[in-house]
């Protein structure tokens, strides 16, 4: 109190400041709040002004997880006000009367009768029923008592207080119960009207071992009464009158009730993008559910914006760290343009790449799993869920084949948003989050309409300082927020015009064009973010170097952005080792132009046959996304591989019909090499 060097008084200077002040650095402190006691009650409203601003401010810092509690005013005489005691009682005798707070199992609602007269309109109604239980609970800063035994003195000596006997209700006070309507993942991403909120209940308590922090928990509906889930709070003494204790909650439930995002980032709230953070919550299990959940992003000045891209503009030569800066911080333009690509970072041994990574994490409050982390797929899906914060997965490619298989199917979900649901209790998952798969060789050759990439090999500049200030990130999603939507598609179009004028790839590639898109969002995210920062569109000349990674991609992936290209290498593979046992033939055919040429003869649906039925294939087949011989045959045609369909072969004295003739220099174009054989398995004739 007054001597405690650790104590800090506020004035309010006006009831209305409640509302208007941002009460969030009140976080990690313990609050008393005395307000006014020199009010009387208000004809108009029934509420006495001082004790209702009182119960409006504990419920604000509640909501924060702030543990505020209400003096014990009672006793004080009526037209007194905090300075008032200051004046006549002395700061030694102020602090001891600050010193005893409200033992009332709902701060503000006495347990006494009093009529209307002295306390106005109550802040909860309580039925005849609920009240005469009410007055045995009390409470402590992190501890609740029950009253189990009461006598009332003898004699006519009105001074006598009567006798009380208290007993352990249970190892924590329950600051709040109230209810909470969940907004949608579909509203949440879209800012469409929410068709399907879902109503839970949120428990805020107050523990010894954790201090000046209030712990927070959401209960379905069901789960309100038991028992096991409220004891992971502490210890519970009397199970009985605990449930008594709940039941008389259950009415203040209206009390702090809100509507809530569980999404840490930028998302639609009722309609409007807002900035939402991990304390801003309500998982009912925030370990489990979102990897950001007790985040609180980096907050700053756009001075040290422009401070944090000048040095990863400075540590990679051509852009890299600045093209992985705007990536980051461009995830969060979801909202906006409903997906977001991934990104592939490659690089050799020593090329940087994880001291890079390392100052990313400062920099932003970004997070990379281990491998380790990665081993089983509800550690993937909870890694990517309920964010659009970057989360970043190391080295995948060390993995199983099957984890590799469910992490790939995994990527092309959180593209845009998936919602999913699991376990017993079907806990929803909202699969959101951007991934940076960093590694010498990441396995995404699926992935490839659905990712961006940097290279860092060779590109090493100049380190980046330890005293570098952390990314503003907080302030660069109020910025996003305060967008119009229709600015930001608009410089999303501008972008697409940008990279399609400078891509290599014809407008019939429908892969390349997809990639392009992917460029022209990073490029919007990074225009955006010059712009947040004070710094020209074309500083350091990024545009450029963006796209000339963005060609490089194009044109280094012609080939594996083709599923059929990689049935017919493991097929060219079997026949190398002599293992594709059905019919098929090195033949000359001539195509409509009358030119001959080199072919290999085979029937798709006998190379599906083959690839589904080897046991040695099954982890190929399973991360396979065509798994159809029709389809193949129609990818096979479009890519002008075919020189001849249908053709009929005489293959050991049997008469094979319904078999392509694929032309061995148009699959080269491909990077598809066959070495003919005088006789293969199969082709005897």
């Amino acid at each position: 109190m007054p001597n405690d060097k650790y104590t800090a008084a506020i004035a309010l200077r006006g009831l209305a400041n409640i509302e208007a002040m941002d009460w969030s650095w009140l976080r990690g402190r313990q609050v008393r709040i005395c307000l006014d006691h020199a009010d009387k009650v208000n004809e108009r409203t029934k509420y006495r002004p001082g004790l209702k601003a009182a119960w409006d401010l504990h419920e604000r810092l509640t909501i924060l997880d702030v543990p505020a509690l209400l003096v014990d005013q009672a006793e004080w005489e009526e037209g007194t006000d905090l300075n008032d005691v200051l004046q006549k009682e002395g700061a030694e005798r102020t602090g001891q009367m600050l010193k005893y707070i409200e033992p009332w199992l709902i701060p503000g609602l006495p347990g006494k009768d009093e009529g209307l007269a002295k306390f106005g309109r109550r802040r909860v109604h309580l039925p005849s029923h609920d009240f005469h239980a009410y007055w045995k609970f009390r409470i402590r800063d992190d501890h609740t008592q029950v009253v189990t035994k009461f006598e009332m003195p003898d004699g006519d000596d009105e001074d006598q207080r009567p006798k009380i006997d208290y007993g352990d209700l249970c190892g924590f006070r329950v600051a709040s119960l109230s209810r909470v309507t969940i907004q949608s993942a579909t509203a949440t991403m879209t800012g469409d009207p929410d068709a399907m909120p879902r109503v839970q209940f949120s428990v805020s308590v107050q523990t010894a071992r954790h201090g000046t922090a209030l712990q927070r928990k959401v209960y379905d509906d069901a789960d309100l009464y038991n028992l096991t889930k409220w004891e992971k709070f502490g210890a519970i003494y009397s199970p009985a009158n605990f449930k008594r204790m709940v039941n008389i909650l259950e009415r203040t439930a209206e009390i702090g009730s809100r509507r809530a995002v569980n999404f840490v980032g930028l998302a639609w709230r009722d309609g409007v993008l807002s900035l939402n953070e991990g304390p801003d919550c309500y998982f009912t299990e925030p370990d489990k559910q979102c990897p950001y959940a007790g985040l609180t992003f980096p907050s700053g000045t756009r001075d040290d914006a422009r401070q944090v891209i000048e040095a990863f503009g400075a540590t990679m030569k051509q852009n890299a760290g600045s093209i992985l800066l705007a990536w980051s911080l461009g995830g969060h333009l979801k909202p906006f343009l409903g997906f977001w690509p991934h990104l592939q970072m490659q690089a050799n041994k020593g090329a940087g790449k994880s001291t890079l990574i390392k100052k990313l994490e400062r920099a932003i409050a970004f997070t990379m799993l281990s491998g380790q982390s990665l081993q089983t797929e509800f550690r993937l899906v909870t890694s990517v869920s309920h964010t659009t914060h970057p989360i970043g997965w190391e080295e995948l490619s060390a993995r199983r084949q099957d984890i590799i298989d469910k992490a790939v199917g995994l990527l092309q979900e959180t593209y845009q948003y998936t919602v999913t649901r699991r376990g017993g209790d079907m806990t929803e998952y909202l699969l959101s989050s951007p991934v940076l798969l960093a590694g010498e060789d990441v396995p995404v050759r699926s992935l490839i309409g659905k990712l961006v990439r940097v290279e860092l090999s060779g590109k090493k500049g100049k380190p980046i300082a330890d005293t570098l200030p952390r990314f503003p990130v907080k302030e660069w999603l109020r910025f996003l927020a305060s967008l119009d939507k229709a600015r930001v598609l608009a410089k999303f179009e501008e972008a697409k015009a940008f990279c399609f004028e400078g891509s290599r790839a014809s407008g019939s590639d429908d892969g390349a064009m997809r990639m392009t898109t992917n460029y022209a969002a990073l490029l919007t995210g990074w225009w955006l973010l010059a712009e947040f920062a004070g710094l020209p569109d074309t500083w350091n000349n990024l545009p450029t170097d963006l796209l000339a990674e963005m060609n490089h991609h194009i044109g280094e992936t012609s080939s594996d952005r083709e599923p059929w290209v990689w049935i017919t290498e493991i097929l060219l593979s079997e026949i190398a080792a002599g293992q594709f046992f059905h019919p098929y033939k090195w033949d000359s055919e001539m195509d409509k132009e009358g030119q001959l040429h080199e072919v290999l003869c085979v029937r798709p649906a006998h190379v599906m046959d083959h690839i589904s039925g080897k046991p040695a294939l099954r982890e190929k087949w399973n991360g396979l996304p065509v798994k159809s011989d029709r389809v193949y045959r129609k990818q096979l045609q479009g890519a002008g591989v075919i020189v001849k369909d249908p053709v009929e072969k005489t293959i050991k004295t049997v008469r094979n019909s319904h078999m392509v003739a694929l032309g061995l220099k148009h699959m080269e174009r491909y990077g598809l090499h066959a070495t003919p054989s005088p006789i293969g398995v199969g082709d005897h004739d």
